[in-house]
């Protein structure tokens, strides 16, 4: 009759702390003591039919644990709020629980209802823990399906269940979801065992430098880019990734790499070579060799140095993505194209400019300048020959010019 009646209380009313029970058992029609109600309530506490929570909101459902018991003890009592635990298990929604649980790798202890709680709050903490491997597919942008969203929520609501009875319950009712979220965060973190994450971004970073070298126009591998360009964003769409990484993702993907590499490798040996060549040119001139250390220092700095127009261009491996990536950091197709546009005029100003510096020191030397530089093209920019005259009229001038220079023991440089 006490478990009976104590139960029904703590069911109908909203007011179930010790002291509210001892206030209604201890008055008519009951007038029973306080003690006694302290031991009834450990009794159903230790069978597993009361939980015990305390001040702060921690809930106690197993007897065991270190606290529970002082909570039924004479001053604690009052302040403690007492639960009745939901009908207990059926000796098959156990069973379920327990091979459950330890199909996800968290088994119990035992098949009791204690073991199952605590299995199952370890499970939730477990997988909110492996969570973060979605972060890491936030920073590469990569596209999951929604149900690694879901997840969770889901182990929000079984956490937030109150009894140990509920949060069973709650776990096998997302049996189907947890099962889905355990394969789903393996195959994610063996994605990343093998350096997924970075094959992704560095797939989409070279998907980026082949559409900005312009190649989904080249009129020999635009077909082949703007197909993979396509393709590869429907999957990004579909959220299907993961499911074509080694499939059509990685088909796509190679389709880019080798029109990228057949583009961008060319251009770098042509810069590298034509680069070392124009180089050449400038320290190779007795001119340059003739200058003081100051001076040929100048002319690195001005020409020859990084990030200058005659720099040095390195020919790394290109075989990769990271390497072509790496590569194109450094020297862009654009970049390339442009520098070997302008590399002979650029060669004709350092030129001048090592004449300008050789002329000055002889100066500074007392000798008279013996070379001279002429640039064709400050005194032809511009002109149009329509008649023999014209030619005549524009050359004539300079050929004179360049006679009296050499009549007059001077070296004409051409610029």
């Amino acid at each position: 009759m006490l478990v009976e009646e104590l139960t029904a209380f703590l069911k109908s009313s909203t007011k179930t702390a010790g002291q509210d029970v001892t206030e209604h058992f201890g008055d008519v029609p009951y007038g029973w003591p306080a003690d006694l109600l302290r031991y009834v309530a450990a009794a159903m506490l230790v069978d597993g039919k009361l939980s015990a929570i305390d001040r702060a909101g921690k809930r106690y459902d197993d007897p065991k644990a270190a606290g529970a018991r002082a909570l039924l003890g004479t001053a604690a009592f009052k302040a403690t709020r007492l639960e009745v635990e939901e009908e207990a298990l059926t000796p098959e929604e156990s069973s379920k629980a327990r091979a459950l649980l330890t199909e996800l790798g968290q088994a119990p202890s035992d098949g009791g209802e204690v073991a199952l709680k605590e299995a199952t709050l370890q499970l939730s903490r477990s997988l909110a823990k492996r969570l973060s491997v979605l972060e890491k597919a936030r920073q590469v942008g990569l596209p999951l399906p929604a149900s690694y969203e879901t997840t969770p929520t889901t182990l929000e609501e079984i956490g937030a269940s109150a009894s140990r009875v509920k949060i069973v319950r709650a776990l096998l009712a997302h049996a189907s979801h947890l099962r889905e979220a355990v394969k789903a965060l393996d195959r994610l973190e063996d994605f990343g065992k093998h350096h997924g994450f970075d094959q992704y971004r560095r797939s989409q970073e070279l998907l980026a430098a082949t559409l900005q070298a312009g190649l989904a126009d080249d009129p020999k591998h635009g077909p082949a880019v703007q197909a993979a360009r396509d393709e590869l964003e429907a999957l990004r769409a579909q959220a299907r990734v993961l499911d074509e990484w080694d499939g059509a993702y990685r088909r796509y993907r190679l389709d880019v790499l080798d029109a990228f590499k057949t583009v961008y490798v060319p251009l770098r040996e042509e810069l590298h070579r034509r680069a070392a060549a124009a180089r050449r040119t400038i320290t190779e001139m007795e001119e340059f060799k003739a200058l003081s250390l100051g001076d040929r220092a100048r002319v690195r700095v001005e020409y020859l140095g990084e990030g200058k127009p005659l720099q040095e261009v390195s020919l790394p491996e290109l075989r990769d993505e990271q390497q072509l990536l790496a590569a194109n950091a450094e020297f862009s197709t654009a970049h390339m194209r442009t520098a070997l546009a302008a590399l002979e005029s650029q060669v004709a100003q350092a030129r001048a400019r090592v004449i300008e510096l050789y002329t000055a020191q002889q100066e500074r030397e007392g000798a008279a300048a013996k070379v001279v530089a002429w640039k064709p093209s400050d005194a032809f920019a511009g002109k149009r020959f329509a008649t023999e005259a014209d030619v005549d009229a524009i050359f004539d001038p300079q050929k004179e010019r360049l006679k009296a220079l050499v009549r007059d023991g001077k070296i004409v440089q051409v610029v």
